[in-house]
Order: structure tokens, then C-alpha cells, then sequence
């Protein structure tokens, strides 16, 4: 298993040395690659296992409540807890993290301190696993972002959207950025943006959140 792969495949010197070792890895009789990156692509010049894993998608309403009441107890006003739930788009790392301070200083203090720091309430860990502004800032400073500079243009204008928006729409809204669809890909790929079960084209709320204050538009 490789984990955070991301890192060394992204950096544009050793992309192909990286698959070719991958290659070689893959050649040996009974031996399994598993890999865990962000984004959309996967590495080539090897076949991997059908069906393809999907990224994974933010978690259902349920399944972030039961993951939220997991961590955090059972003891808390549920209407308080879709509030929470509400600011983390039901991401799996967002759930884990507001429910962990939710179990210390519960819901209504937990949303206060929300309010007011916004996503550094979220960011006293070390790591992408336990800071989310680390796990942010990981997919902006990466080299496939960095190829793509208009994109972090779009992430801002997007990042002021309250909801998602429709290729169609995009593409006519007369955005003064260039080549919008490239722009779009790299978010994709970057994992800043997703699809959603619709079709359409959204940046998650706690990547808004953050880019409101670090790169605004």
C-alpha cells in the first residue's frame, strides 16, 4: 500500500519514473498495489482492477449524522448537530473534526467558535488527516495546480457561490478567466471541486470558507 501518492507522481520531473516503477511493482507474480491519492486521475502504463474506484463523494445526511453521533454521542440536540453538519458538506474529515470538538465543548459552542474562526477552528492538528487547512493547502500548492495558475481564479469565483453551478452555465456566464474547461479539470483533479449526483459543478463549503479568507477574488 502507498499512501498519500499524490505527492511523489504529481511532481512533473519523475511522473514517469514513478509509473515505470509502478510497472516493475505490478510485474511481480502476486503482488497487489493499492494506492490512496487525492484527485480524479490515476497512474498509467499498467492495467488496473475493474471497476475503477471512484473519488470518493461527500457522505449522505445519514450517514454523516451516524458518523457525527459515532465521535461526538448521542446527548446532543439534533437540530443542533444539521447545523454543524451543515457547514461541513458532510465531507468524512469535516464530520470527524467538528465532532470532535462538539465532544468536548459541545454543538452550540462548537457552532460560536465556527462563526467566528471559521475554518481554523478546524486546524489545531499537525497533518492532512488533522488539520483541514493543511488538507487544503496541500491540494493548492500542488504541482498540478501550480501548471494551472487561472484555476485558482475560478476556485475564487466559485468560492462565492452559495451553490453549484451547470456546465452550461459556465460556459455563458462571460467569466474574464481563460480556458475555463482547463481550469475546471485541474479543480477536478485537484480535488477542490467535485461533481455532484446532478451533474454539476461545486466547490465544497469548507473550501469556500477558506478561500474566502486566504485567496479571496
Amino acid at each position: 500500500m502507498l499512501d498519500n501518492f499524490e505527492t511523489p507522481w504529481e511532481a512533473l520531473e519523475g511522473t514517469a519514473k514513478v509509473e515505470g516503477f509502478l510497472a516493475l511493482l505490478a510485474d511481480i507474480p502476486h503482488v497487489a498495489l493499492l494506492l490512496t491519492m487525492r484527485g480524479a486521475e490515476r497512474p498509467g502504463k499498467f492495467q488496473w482492477t475493474h471497476p475503477f474506484l471512484h473519488p470518493p463523494m461527500p457522505l449522505d445526511r445519514a450517514a454523516a449524522c451516524q458518523t457525527f453521533i459515532e465521535i461526538a454521542d448521542q446527548i446532543h440536540d439534533g437540530s443542533e448537530v444539521d447545523q454543524l453538519l451543515d457547514i461541513t458538506d458532510n465531507i468524512p474529515l469535516v464530520v470527524q473534526l467538528v465532532a470532535g470538538i462538539a465532544a468536548s465543548v459541545g454543538c452550540q459552542d462548537t457552532m460560536e467558535r465556527w462563526n467566528l474562526e471559521r475554518t481554523a477552528l478546524l486546524s489545531a492538528g499537525y497533518d492532512k488527516c488533522s488539520n483541514l487547512e493543511i488538507s487544503i493547502g496541500v491540494s493548492l500548492s500542488s504541482p498540478c495546480l501550480q501548471s494551472s495558475p487561472h484555476a485558482v481564479e475560478l476556485l475564487g469565483l466559485m468560492s462565492l457561490l452559495s451553490d453549484d453551478i451547470s456546465d452550461l452555465d459556465l460556459v455563458q456566464s462571460n467569466i474574464p478567466i481563460p480556458d475555463i474547461p482547463n481550469c475546471k479539470t485541474t479543480l477536478l483533479r485537484t480535488s477542490l471541486a467535485y461533481i455532484d449526483h446532478a451533474g454539476r459543478f461545486k466547490v465544497l463549503a469548507p473550501v469556500r470558507d477558506y478561500i474566502h479568507l486566504a485567496k479571496p477574488p
